[in-house]
């Protein structure tokens, strides 16, 4: 954490005119990529970097207490990570509460691991452009995935590594070699001559020449676009998603329904207020009307009454 804030601060400290500066701490250099980047993408890859290190260690924090509390007998307990000081609640609320937000966390870890896997699986199928993969295992490897081929976050396990150092893969392709499993067609030495010349011929027809300054900022521009493509349309459809669940939430056909049907777990707390408090206006004007029922009744009873009593003094005065 003290090496990305240090980092952060030298770039968030470079001149104006500078664009590019090198770095050896950012995840993707990390992972394999150029050293050499924009100024602008490094202060927010570090900033990303530092985000979810600073989730990992909420989530260890949150899981100690968790833990902490399941293993406690008290009615109640101390907690300090859920709002960042000390405070005293009953065992069974800090349960649910801790529970809530090591599910929220490992929900968000989760995903963020699935996206780069994804990112990872499709650099390494070329969506973003041809490259030569830096992967030393790949396709099928029955020691170590039986039911599917590699992928590359697979290639980084420890069976892998195992796989990697004792020279199994190398000499799997030997024996294939020399039990002619494999095609001598497709040895090297079988059509270097003809590798070098069709390398030739593209080279004098390409208008870049290959590995030039000017086709090493088209490749690199080409991925760049590649990748953005690919996150706007990530962005359109998580966009919908959230538009099709806040139109459902807020848009009191499914209240309405979920109301009548009992479900009130797709229903807002502000739709079920006002749904209870046009039961409770209701109600409240039934009762009016049956008290101003009863008042106009008694009223009436009571000119009755007098009428009478009127109608029997005038019969005594005769």
């Amino acid at each position: 954490k003290d090496e990305l804030e240090r980092e952060l601060d030298r770039a968030k400290k470079m001149p104006l005119d500078e664009k590019f500066m090198d770095t050896e701490v950012c995840g993707s250099v990390l992972r394999g990529g150029i050293s050499r980047m924009p100024v602008e993408d490094v202060m927010d890859e570090l900033e990303l970097d530092l985000k979810e290190l600073k989730r990992k260690v909420r989530l260890n924090d949150v899981d100690q207490e968790l833990h902490r509390a399941f293993a406690s007998h008290d009615e109640y307990m101390e907690t300090e990570v859920l709002h960042g000081y000390s405070q005293m609640t009953w065992r069974k609320d800090a349960i649910i509460a801790l529970w809530r937000e090591s599910n929220a966390l490992i929900a968000q870890t989760v995903a963020y691991e699935i996206v780069d896997d994804i990112i990872n699986y499709m650099l390494e199928g070329w969506h973003f452009g041809e490259r030569q993969s830096k992967l030393q295992l790949a396709g099928y490897v029955p020691s170590i995935r039986k039911d599917r081929a590699l992928r590359p976050s697979d290639s980084h396990t420890r069976a892998a590594g195992e796989v990697i150092a004792s020279g199994a893969s190398a000499k799997a392709v030997e024996d294939h070699m020399a039990n002619e499993l494999i095609p001598r067609a497709y040895r090297e030495e079988k059509w270097k001559v003809l590798d070098k010349r069709a390398d030739g011929r593209e080279a004098a027809r390409k208008a870049v020449e290959a590995g030039s300054a000017l086709d090493h900022n088209i490749t690199q521009t080409e991925n760049t676009m590649k990748f953005g493509l690919f996150l706007l349309t990530l962005e359109y459809f998580r966009g919908m998603s959230q538009l099709r669940q806040q139109r459902d939430l807020w848009g009191g056909e499914s209240n309405e329904a979920a109301l009548a049907g009992g479900d009130k777990a797709l229903v807002t707390r502000e739709r079920a207020q006002m749904k209870l408090a046009a039961t409770e206006r209701e109600r409240r004007q039934r009762s009016i009307a049956k008290a101003e029922t009863k008042a106009k009744a008694g009223f009436d009873r009571r000119a009755r009454l007098a009428e009478a009593e009127q109608m029997r003094a005038r019969i005594k005065l005769r």
